[in-house]
């Protein structure tokens, strides 16, 4: 089964909100997409679709309609003809998931895909006022061979929407879902969420508790605000794989792209977005070798630049912050991973998410024995800046160190897996003093230290652990 985003220009943002928010959700790892976009959608737009998709589905492919259909229900009665045709040719059964159709939680394909089986179609079947019998909604789960079913009746009947003039063929093959639920609401008067519904509220606001517990997709909701409300109530476990945050400036540009030649050849497995977050005095040349490398590693790529402030007096700090607040409006957690943190096993990734996963706490890293608070280098949540709001307030103090009492015991030392280093002190690696690592020819010493449960290593500004790890 494959998913099938269709979408027009007057709906292609919601499009790319709807495909963001699936990604947010965990994504789809084991089902593919097609996207069915209207001829008259800018091509930019359909690109920006596809970004969003690649990082959340196993693969993605796009369609058009030969030209431009408008006016409803005629484009969408092209566009589904063009997804159907598209997935008769493949061999597939499909979902058609209408940019305001919203999944709810965390494995909703697999649910909808499980129960589906040894059904024709699948969907929610609800009584049409204006038809005399049921009718299926239109967002539902469609054999391969749909089109030669339905087609006919929508070239005879082009001004009606496919789901109502095929009804009389398709409701007694269906089975009907409450994991699907429609609720059309008022014509021109689409459902509208709100936190909290007060007399002030809109005749048609819903909340989300007035959805059936039993339902992973709502339909329809074309003004954001599920996917905004969702968003806002998601816990930290439920909102997808951490991005990971390469910090950088002309300093060290040159160590974290030899760091992104490490992890390709380590053959780092592609799950994880990555943000790539740059002060603006960084060299352009080296920022674009730097967001190639990164887009052989991590699933999306995104840029974002700021501006240090005059007389800051830790710019490490200005930097964090802003990747925190960053990382807040797309509301993804997020791991800093510094160019001087090294990986170590080609599975890293895979271990640090599942530690985040299971740790049930909002930050997860190295404790620094003594001092006690948590390395820099670690994984935060989506929220941070709520959680460390005197951190967040100044650059005078490292940001670690100021938010030891903020984060008080919601931390989890993960210290075997990811494993830190200050320096070297009398032949060993050091914690808290000694001079920054280095790993010579000749240094196993040093490397038979690090513990052989970790996948990451942090510090080693030299990039000798990258040679050596490499022979």
């Amino acid at each position: 089964m494959i998913v099938v985003v269709p979408f027009c220009a007057a709906d292609a943002d919601q499009a790319i909100d709807l495909l963001d928010f699936i990604g947010q959700l965990g994504g789809c790892e084991h089902y593919d997409c097609l996207l069915v976009v209207d001829a008259a959608v800018d091509w930019a737009k359909a690109l920006d679709a596809m970004h969003k998709a690649n990082g959340a589905f196993r693969s993605v492919a796009i369609s058009t309609t030969k030209a431009a259909v408008t006016g409803w229900p005629e484009g969408a009665n092209a566009l589904w003809l063009s997804a159907a045709q598209h997935c008769h040719s493949a061999g597939t059964d499909w979902l058609w998931l209408e940019p305001d159709a919203i999944p709810l939680k965390r494995g909703w394909l697999v649910s909808i895909d499980k129960l589906r089986k040894g059904a024709r179609y699948f969907g929610c079947i609800y009584p049409d006022r204006g038809q005399a019998c049921n009718v299926m909604s239109g967002v539902a789960v469609y054999p391969s061979d749909a089109v030669l079913a339905i087609g006919p009746y929508i070239h005879a009947r082009p001004t009606v929407a496919w789901d109502v003039s095929s009804a009389e063929i398709v409701v007694p093959s269906a089975m009907n879902t409450k994991l699907i639920n429609h609720f059309y609401g008022e014509k021109d008067l689409a459902p509208t969420f709100v936190d909290t519904r007060t007399p002030e509220s809109p005749r048609n606001a819903l909340i989300v508790a007035d959805i059936p517990p039993e339902a992973v997709i709502f339909h329809r909701n074309k003004d954001g605000t599920l996917i905004e409300l969702l968003r806002k109530k998601m816990t930290l476990s439920e909102v997808g794989n951490f991005v990971v945050v390469l910090p950088f400036c002309n300093l060290d540009v040159l160590q974290l792209i030899k760091n992104l030649r490490w992890m390709k050849t380590l053959g780092t497995s592609k799950t994880h977005d990555c943000l790539l977050s740059y002060d603006r005095t960084t060299n352009g040349s080296v920022i674009r070798e730097a967001a190639t490398l990164a887009k052989d590693v991590f699933c999306n790529v995104i840029q974002t630049s700021y501006s240090v402030p005059h007389g800051t007096a830790f710019p490490q700090t200005a930097a964090w912050q802003h990747a925190a607040r960053t990382m807040q409006k797309l509301y993804r957690n997020w791991l800093w991973l510094e160019a001087d943190a090294i990986p170590l096993k080609q599975q890293w990734l895979d271990v640090l998410q599942g530690a985040y996963d299971r740790c049930r706490q909002p930050f997860c890293g190295p404790v620094v024995p003594g001092p006690g608070h948590l390395n820099g280098t670690a994984i935060y949540p989506a929220n941070t800046p709520a959680l460390l709001p005197r951190t967040m307030s100044h650059t005078n103090n490292a940001w670690d160190v100021e938010a030891r009492e903020e984060m008080g015991h919601n931390v989890k030392d993960i210290g075997h897996i990811f494993f830190c280093a200050w320096g070297i002190k009398d032949g060993f690696l050091n914690p808290l003093e000694g001079e920054p690592p280095n790993f010579p020819p000749g240094s196993h010493h040093l490397i038979n230290q690090i513990p052989k449960t970790a996948v990451v290593f942090h510090r080693d500004k030299s990039g000798s652990l990258i040679d050596r790890l490499s022979t």
